[in-house]
């Protein structure tokens, strides 16, 4: 396994952008805004992403945590923990793994605890990509303007999970074309950006990853970001 992963509690400060990419495909940035929230929060930078690669695909997870990073963190953990599942299956049987993931991580949050984390989770091998997305985290693909899924209710760490729900809500498959540049996303990024339908023209015009990857989130910032803003951005060969 090869992994990297941005969490925002190590990024606390308002400007800077983190960018971390594998040599051999997919990116992530995070930051904690240009501006601070104008919402109630416990911690400054509650999002986190992640990359896993693995000889059956690649993962990538993007987490949209508030009332502590103590979820999103959790999610993070859970889903590199169990990305030979996700990477391994397909439908109904991915459905079931994304379910045991929120429940893993309803049942390790302290007792009592308030946080909670939008998710939006991509497991691509091949060219099939199996998609889920929790609340108001969202995936793009280029040529496409409108998110993979759209917004949902469902929040990981609440106690009506992904069980209670039709999988119509939260999941989806497709195929990818050779090259398609998939990006997952926090609403950090489609709130601030000046013009959201852009997304699609950057997922394809981007030169690497990592150069899209910043060039969501930087947009996101120009735009005076009062939250969080976090991307996962992959195009390349997932092994197979």
């Amino acid at each position: 396994m090869r992994a990297i992963a941005l969490l925002g509690r190590h990024w606390p400060e308002l400007g800077p952008l983190a960018l971390v990419e594998l040599e051999d495909g997919g990116a992530l940035a995070l930051s904690r805004g240009a501006k601070p929230k104008t919402y109630a929060h416990k911690d400054p930078n509650e999002d986190a992403a992640l990359l896993v690669r693995l000889p059956a695909g690649v993962l990538l997870v993007i987490a949209d945590g508030f009332n502590g990073f103590d979820a999103a963190e959790l999610v993070i953990e859970r889903a590199r923990a169990g990305a030979e599942r996700f990477l391994t299956s397909n439908g109904p049987e991915f459905c079931g793994h994304v379910r045991d993931l929120l429940d893993e991580v309803r049942a390790r949050l302290p007792r009592g605890s308030e946080s909670r984390s939008c998710l939006v989770l991509a497991a691509l091998r091949g060219a099939r990509c199996e998609l889920a997305s929790f609340g108001d985290a969202f995936a793009f693909r280029a040529g496409s303007p409108l998110p993979l899924i759209p917004q949902n209710a469902i929040l990981v760490g609440s106690e009506k999970g992904a069980r209670e729900i039709d999988p119509v809500r939260w999941y989806r498959t497709f195929e990818r074309t050779p090259g398609e540049r998939i990006a997952l996303v926090s609403d950090g990024v489609i709130n601030f950006m000046a013009d959201p339908s852009e997304i699609p023209g950057l997922l394809a015009a981007g030169a690497s990853d990592l150069e899209c990857a910043r060039a969501l989130a930087l947009a996101a910032l120009r735009g005076g970001a009062g939250d969080n803003v976090a991307v996962a951005a992959f195009a390349g060969d997932t092994g197979l």
